[in-house]
């Protein structure tokens, strides 16, 4: 049967994608040896060997057919297969240099039925969601600055000869001591407007996803 593939290489972690004759499956491989894992697993695919016997870490499959719906990520980077029903699980693969839409047309040709592509808001969560993330690894990194500020405005200083992670807390001690605590405070309000006002423009003005679905007669 004709045979295509895409992987995903990262660094312990590989993601393959296969389509043969009607049937999509999504193999993924995890582990320090990811990679040449992987490699061989291709080599099977490519000999006509089943994909659940190929030692994957994991092995998702569905019939091109019974694809309800599938979406391409506004980034065009990520792939997402849902099958007919509820208790199917949905197949995701993230694809190596934005081709999402590519690839999903690719399969889509191969169900034996006709679907129409349109295009889809993200949620609000979708929306905030890196603006929140940031904002968690911002708020870590201002609150230990904080902490150094405070410690030398006080007088006290900041340690960075003894303990765990001299360099961190070198670092901190000198953007503490260049800024102050004035400049903290101006600092963290700064970066939180400007997230606030970010998670505000993406709600207003969401990304879209690119959505195909079956068509209706």
């Amino acid at each position: 049967m004709d045979l295509q593939l895409w992987t995903k290489a990262e660094q312990k972690k590989c993601t393959i994608l296969a389509l043969r004759g009607d049937e999509v499956h999504c193999l993924e491989v995890n582990g320090d040896k990811a990679h040449q894992d992987a490699a061989r697993i291709v080599e099977g695919l490519q000999q006509g060997q089943e994909p659940a016997g190929l030692g994957a870490t994991s092995v998702a499959s569905m019939k091109a057919g019974s694809i309800a719906k599938a979406r391409a990520c506004p980034d065009n980077e990520i792939v997402e297969f849902h099958p007919e029903g509820t208790d199917g699980k949905v197949l995701k693969f993230p694809t190596t240099d934005k081709t999402a839409a590519d690839v999903i047309r690719t399969v889509l040709a191969r169900s034996g039925r006709n679907y129409q592509e349109g295009r889809q808001d993200i949620t609000a969560g979708e929306a905030m969601a890196p603006s929140i993330g940031i904002g968690v690894v911002f708020a870590i990194f201002w609150t230990l600055l904080y902490l150094a500020a405070s410690d030398i405005e006080s007088g006290k200083g900041v340690d960075v000869e003894h303990g765990r992670r001299r360099g961190w807390k070198q670092l901190f001690a000198w953007l503490a001591g260049m800024l102050g605590m004035n400049g903290t405070m101006l600092v963290g309000a700064a970066v939180l407007g400007l997230l606030v006002l970010w998670a505000a423009v993406r709600l207003i003005k969401r990304p879209q996803r690119t959505v195909w679905t079956p068509a209706t007669a």
